[in-house]
């Protein structure tokens, strides 16, 4: 039985096995070093407000070697030039050779924005490694790599044979979210990368990479709940636990959703439809109620870049 409303569809994810058979791109020099260091100091501002998270456990790297700031919706309230760059960047690319975004999407936002600091033995070595969930990744190279050692992005290709790419200061590089990559340790200096992910799921204001694509980011302001969007079988497919009130009867999957075959056993055909209008306008209200805090979010920035100060 399908329910109304888009937002309790699984959104549409690539597998990771066709998601190999895709290339990187590079575009050189996308960002000027005036607007590299317009970067660093969103990050040092965003940092002395909400501080930096040591991810090195994530990553499967030494304590202290791997450190992020959070930036997500800050990007585009404190870096408004390079977030709309960032949009025409993805959608030429996307466009050029994916075809991913296509109009069928329910919304494409910016999933997360990350500053990762790198330091000595820091790196990302499974090889396996995918930003599951999101679509198209975005990483820009903030560093001079005359500064450091290692520190090289190698992806996955096809024939299981390991690429190095070419990564120097200013690059912007955009590969699919399911293509297996992973950073070499680095042994000398510090190696600033931004990355930014597409998903297709509403932007988000946590200070975390949210596994949520459609819910009330919850994990704002507080501990966030278990995650609501993980790994399934089939592989493209995402399925939702009870975020919206949907009991354990509910489940999602692909652009429909079924009431559980124990609960539809046990309710009249009549009863259960009803059951399924009421989920989906409840659904339809948390999500309306949800986009609203976020635009009034948008319309209370508390940070301009230039001043750094709270207003």
């Amino acid at each position: 039985m399908a329910i109304a409303s888009p937002w309790l569809t699984a959104p549409r994810l690539v597998s990771e096995a066709d998601a190999q058979r895709t290339s990187v791109i590079r575009r050189e020099g996308f960002l000027s070093p005036h607007e590299i260091q317009q970067v660093h100091t969103a990050a040092a501002a965003v940092a002395l407000a909400h501080g930096e998270e040591d991810l090195a456990k994530r990553q499967k790297c030494a304590p202290g070697s791997w450190k992020t700031v959070f930036l997500n919706q800050r990007l585009t309230e404190m870096l408004p030039d390079l977030a709309a760059r960032l949009w025409d960047a993805v959608r030429t690319a996307d466009r050029d050779h994916w075809g991913l975004l296509d109009e069928a999407r329910q919304q494409i936002s910016f999933r997360v924005c990350e500053y990762h600091t790198v330091l000595p033995n820091g790196g990302l070595p499974t090889t396996t490694h995918s930003d599951w969930g999101s679509l198209i990744t975005m990483d820009i190279m903030l560093s001079d790599t005359s500064t450091f050692e290692g520190g090289e992005l190698r992806t996955r290709e096809p024939d299981g044979r390991l690429t190095t790419h070419a990564f120097e200061a200013g690059d912007l590089l955009l590969f699919q979210s399911h293509k297996h990559h992973h950073v070499t340790p680095l042994t000398v200096g510090r190696r600033n990368v931004l990355v930014v992910e597409v998903w297709e799921g509403l932007p988000r204001c946590c200070p975390a990479r949210c596994t949520d694509p459609w819910g009330p980011c919850e994990c704002r302001y507080r501990q966030p709940p278990a995650p609501l969007y993980r790994r399934t079988d089939p592989a493209h497919f995402c399925r939702r636990s009870s975020s919206f009130g949907l009991g354990s009867g509910w489940r999602n999957e692909g652009y429909g959703a079924q009431y559980g075959a124990a609960d539809a056993d046990a309710a009249p055909a009549g009863q259960a439809a009803e059951a399924a209008a009421a989920v989906a306008r409840r659904a339809a209200m948390q999500v309306a109620a949800h986009i609203a805090e976020l635009e009034a979010d948008e319309a209370r920035a508390e940070w301009r870049l230039g001043d750094g100060k709270k207003l």
